[in-house]
């Protein structure tokens, strides 16, 4: 996707997305399985958009957290308690956005949501300096050809 509309764009094209998401049946994955697949697309990004890459961090609520927890510290909510709203309010927010397009809601979503910016903390600095992965066994090394 990115290469393409790299491509595009050093056509003088437009790139435009689609009115909704598509349907993705990923079916069933192993814990290590979703993590190099997070990982691939996550040095994708990187190579792909890096002044984005940069920000990527803030996608996930764990710096509006610390935030939160911050601020309630001294106050009558304990952080715990600001923390919980926040992650409550977050996942709450997502999952409502999910049931607006259809996608399925199934009872794990928000602990899947929780599991997937915790695994996020982690792939970004580590798709920061890790280079080349492998894709359906094969080795790619070179990951962004058209700069």
């Amino acid at each position: 996707d990115c290469s393409a509309t790299k491509m595009a764009w050093s056509l003088g094209l437009k790139v435009s997305l689609l009115a909704s998401p598509l349907a993705q049946p990923f079916g069933r994955r192993t814990l290590a399985g979703v993590w190099r697949r997070f990982l691939r697309w996550s040095q994708l990004r990187r190579e792909s958009f890096p002044i984005l890459y940069g920000v990527e961090y803030l996608q996930t609520p764990a710096i509006p957290a610390v935030l939160a927890a911050y601020a309630a510290n001294g106050s009558a909510i304990p952080p715990s308690v600001a923390v919980l709203a926040l992650l409550s309010f977050w996942y709450g927010v997502e999952l409502a956005l999910a049931k607006a397009v259809g996608w399925p809601c199934p009872p794990l979503m928000i602990p899947a949501f929780f599991v997937r910016d915790v695994m996020a903390l982690a792939i970004w600095p580590t798709a920061l300096v890790k280079r080349g992965y492998f894709w359906r066994g094969q080795s790619i090394s070179g990951i962004n050809q058209t700069r």
